[in-house]
Protein backbone atom coordinates (compact mmCIF):
# COMPACT_ATOMS: atom_id res chain seq x y z
CA UNK A 1 0.00 0.00 0.00
CA UNK A 2 1.52 3.46 -0.86
CA UNK A 3 2.70 5.38 2.37
CA UNK A 4 0.38 8.40 2.12
CA UNK A 5 -2.96 6.02 2.16
CA UNK A 6 -1.78 4.21 5.69
CA UNK A 7 -0.42 7.60 7.49
CA UNK A 8 -2.48 10.46 6.45
CA UNK A 9 -6.26 9.03 7.11
CA UNK A 10 -7.78 11.92 7.85
CA UNK A 11 -8.51 15.52 5.91
CA UNK A 12 -6.23 17.55 8.10
CA UNK A 13 -3.40 15.09 8.01
CA UNK A 14 -4.08 15.84 3.89
CA UNK A 15 -4.36 19.43 4.60
CA UNK A 16 -0.71 19.54 6.06
CA UNK A 17 0.17 17.13 3.68
CA UNK A 18 -0.55 19.68 0.95
CA UNK A 19 0.74 22.38 2.55
CA UNK A 20 4.18 21.44 2.08
CA UNK A 21 3.69 21.20 -1.55
CA UNK A 22 5.79 19.59 -3.76
CA UNK A 23 7.82 16.57 -1.90
CA UNK A 24 10.90 14.86 -2.92
CA UNK A 25 10.77 12.19 -0.48
CA UNK A 26 7.35 10.83 1.23
CA UNK A 27 7.55 9.32 4.46
CA UNK A 28 5.44 7.74 7.57
CA UNK A 29 6.08 11.26 9.58
CA UNK A 30 5.46 15.06 7.75
CA UNK A 31 7.84 17.25 10.04
CA UNK A 32 10.53 16.24 12.53
CA UNK A 33 10.38 16.58 15.96
CA UNK A 34 11.67 19.64 17.32
CA UNK A 35 15.19 18.57 18.71
CA UNK A 36 15.66 16.09 15.84
CA UNK A 37 17.98 17.04 12.65
CA UNK A 38 16.76 17.57 9.36
CA UNK A 39 17.17 18.96 6.16
CA UNK A 40 16.95 18.28 2.41
CA UNK A 41 20.66 16.62 2.39
CA UNK A 42 19.85 14.40 5.75
CA UNK A 43 16.73 13.98 6.56
CA UNK A 44 15.85 12.60 9.67
CA UNK A 45 14.66 8.87 9.16
CA UNK A 46 10.94 8.27 8.85
CA UNK A 47 10.21 12.28 8.03
CA UNK A 48 8.80 13.90 4.60
CA UNK A 49 11.18 15.71 2.78
CA UNK A 50 9.85 18.85 1.08
CA UNK A 51 11.74 21.13 -1.87
CA UNK A 52 10.13 24.31 -0.15
CA UNK A 53 10.53 23.23 3.88
CA UNK A 54 13.83 21.54 3.48
CA UNK A 55 15.85 22.80 0.19
CA UNK A 56 14.43 26.31 0.82
CA UNK A 57 13.12 26.31 -3.00
CA UNK A 58 10.00 28.99 -3.92
CA UNK A 59 6.72 26.85 -2.88
CA UNK A 60 5.51 25.33 -5.16
CA UNK A 61 1.78 24.36 -3.76
CA UNK A 62 0.04 21.14 -4.72
CA UNK A 63 -1.44 20.96 -7.84
CA UNK A 64 -5.15 20.24 -7.71
CA UNK A 65 -7.66 18.90 -10.80
CA UNK A 66 -11.24 18.85 -10.75
CA UNK A 67 -11.57 15.06 -12.27
CA UNK A 68 -9.52 12.11 -12.32
CA UNK A 69 -9.17 12.43 -16.39
CA UNK A 70 -7.96 15.87 -16.14
CA UNK A 71 -5.24 14.68 -13.73
CA UNK A 72 -4.43 11.28 -15.59
CA UNK A 73 -3.77 13.38 -18.94
CA UNK A 74 -1.06 15.69 -17.57
CA UNK A 75 2.46 13.67 -17.56
CA UNK A 76 3.69 13.92 -13.90
CA UNK A 77 6.25 10.70 -14.46
CA UNK A 78 5.56 9.86 -10.95
CA UNK A 79 5.31 5.86 -10.11
CA UNK A 80 1.89 6.57 -7.44
CA UNK A 81 -1.03 9.12 -7.99
CA UNK A 82 -2.24 10.18 -4.70
CA UNK A 83 -6.12 10.67 -4.81
CA UNK A 84 -8.00 12.02 -1.74
CA UNK A 85 -11.66 12.80 -1.56
CA UNK A 86 -11.99 15.81 0.03
CA UNK A 87 -16.42 15.80 0.12
CA UNK A 88 -16.05 11.79 1.03
CA UNK A 89 -12.97 12.54 3.46
CA UNK A 90 -11.21 8.98 2.28
CA UNK A 91 -8.71 7.92 -0.18
CA UNK A 92 -9.09 6.10 -3.59
CA UNK A 93 -7.62 3.15 -4.54
CA UNK A 94 -4.05 4.31 -5.39
CA UNK A 95 -3.02 4.45 -9.54
CA UNK A 96 0.22 2.84 -10.99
Amino acid sequence: MPIRTKHDDTADKVKALRALGDSSILCERLAPNADEPHSFEKPAEGVTVAYHRDRKEPMSPAVTHKSIVSLMRADWGIPYYYLFDEQKGHWLPPTE
